[in-house]
This record gives structure tokens, C-alpha cells and sequence, in this order.
């Protein structure tokens, strides 16, 4: 495992790159790994959580030798859809109710609106601005200023689609969830992966009962919202590990 650019140890500003980028990261680890004798070449694979799960789609779409792809908690919706669904929960668990919610996420659509094109900047100046008045506006994430179309990394990430790295992948595919999941809209994501599932034999989509995002039970959900518990996340549901050594032995990877 390693640290995306910008996140943990690693150099850099992860705004500034795009998703091409980091997953030609993950497939240039590949290549490193096949280069040690003691490693096995024709088994590996790509596994992420997150935008990591994402990430290793891209990579396995970019690298014809993947032996599997294994993503956990990566929506299949775009990045503004799941930041929505995400900011409703993170407001309601912090305790405000509908009406403050939806100045919050009238606010979000009116800033992507105006970075598509679909609403001038005044009209997003005002959603903002009444935003960021409030007290859970730090809980949103959102700039300060609408932010520039011609420069925009948001704008760029809203752009992509996770489903269309579907058909470029032909490995094996284990797509897992946390049914408590704050972060991801769950629901939303299985139904658009069984919309097609007929046409890729290759994947397998499953939900973990009781799990949040990071596959863990029974963590306050405050703390399933707050990055300062992050670094102390790790997967802990019985379940999770169980779909995961259950995939790779059907799949011939694992005993």
C-alpha cells in the first residue's frame, strides 16, 4: 500500500492532480512489483477504498495485465452527486435539521451549476454566500469563492463518470459497501451496477451489513464525519474480510 500524492506521507497537492495521474501511479507500483522474484507476476491486482476504489478501476482500465480489481466503498455516482449525499448526512448527524440542510446543498449545486455553465456567477455569489453565514458552513466543504471554470479541479472531477471505466476493465471485479456508509449513496450505486450487470459477467457487487465506509461496526457516526478519526480507521467487520477471502479463492487467487 502506499499514499496517494498529497495524502499522508506522500509529496505534493492532491488538487493538482487528476485521476489519470494517480492511477498511472498505481500501475507504475505494478510494474515495480513484478520485478521482485518473490511476487507473482500473473496475480497482481488493484485494491482501494474511497477514491481509491476508483482509482483502482483507472488503473486496471490503463494496465491490460490486471489480475483483479477489488474496490471498496467507490460510488458509482459522480463526485458532486456523492458530496451531496454526504453533506446531507454529515449536517444531520451533527445535528441540524431539513431547512439548514437545504441552504447547504442549494448552495453546492448552485457553485457546480455556475462551474458547468448552467448558472451565472451572481446567482452562485448569493447560494454561497447565504452559506457561508452559518455555522456548519466549515462542515460542507466548500471554498470560500465560486472558484474559476477555466481553473477548476472541482470541475474537472465532476466530470467523470465511474461506470464508464466499466467496459474497459475485463479482470475479475469485487465491488463492496458499508450499508451504514455516510459517505457513498449505496443504494444509488447498486442499483445503477445491477442496471448493467448483465452486460459485465465480470463483477461482483455486495453490501456488508452494518459496516460504514471504511468497513467498520459500530464507530459513532460523528466520528464516521470527522477527518480527525481518520487516521484511526481501519476495517474491522468479520463480513468484509470473509467476501474478500471468499472472491479471491473463486477467482484462483487465494487458497
Amino acid at each position: 500500500m502506499y499514499d496517494r500524492r498529497g495524502s499522508g506521507p506522500s509529496g505534493g497537492d492532491q488538487g493538482q492532480y487528476d485521476f489519470q495521474i494517480l492511477a498511472q501511479d498505481a500501475t507504475a507500483a505494478r510494474n515495480a512489483l513484478t520485478g521482485n522474484p518473490h511476487i507473482d507476476a500473473a496475480r497482481i491486482g488493484y485494491w482501494g477504498i474511497s477514491q481509491g476504489g476508483w482509482l483502482a478501476f483507472a488503473a486496471a482500465a490503463l494496465d491490460p495485465k490486471a489480475a483483479f480489481v477489488i474496490a471498496v466503498s467507490a460510488p458509482m455516482t459522480t463526485p458532486d452527486e456523492q458530496m451531496n449525499f454526504a453533506v446531507e448526512n454529515i449536517l444531520r448527524i451533527h445535528g441540524y435539521g431539513p431547512e439548514e440542510i437545504a441552504i447547504a446543498l442549494h448552495a453546492r449545486r448552485a457553485v457546480d451549476d455556475y462551474l458547468r455553465g448552467r448558472l451565472d456567477r451572481a446567482s452562485a455569489e448569493q447560494a454561497l454566500n447565504a452559506a457561508r453565514q452559518r455555522p456548519w458552513f466549515p462542515l460542507i466543504y466548500m471554498d470560500n469563492t465560486v472558484g474559476n471554470p477555466e481553473t477548476s479541479s472541482w470541475l474537472k472531477q465532476m466530470r467523470f463518470d465511474p461506470m464508464t471505466m466499466l467496459d474497459k476493465v475485463s479482470a475479475p471485479v469485487l465491488m463492496l459497501y458499508g450499508q451504514d456508509d455516510p459517505w457513498v449513496p449505496v443504494r444509488s450505486s447498486m442499483d445503477r451496477l445491477r442496471a448493467v450487470a448483465k452486460q459485465h459477467a465480470n463483477l461482483r457487487a455486495a453490501v456488508v451489513a452494518g459496516a460504514d465506509h471504511m468497513m467498520m461496526l459500530g464507530v459513532d457516526p460523528k466520528d464516521q464525519v470527522d477527518p480527525k478519526f481518520f487516521p484511526k480507521e481501519a476495517p474491522d467487520a468479520p463480513a468484509y474480510f470473509a467476501f474478500l477471502a471468499t472472491w479471491l479463492a473463486q477467482q484462483g487467487f487465494a487458497q
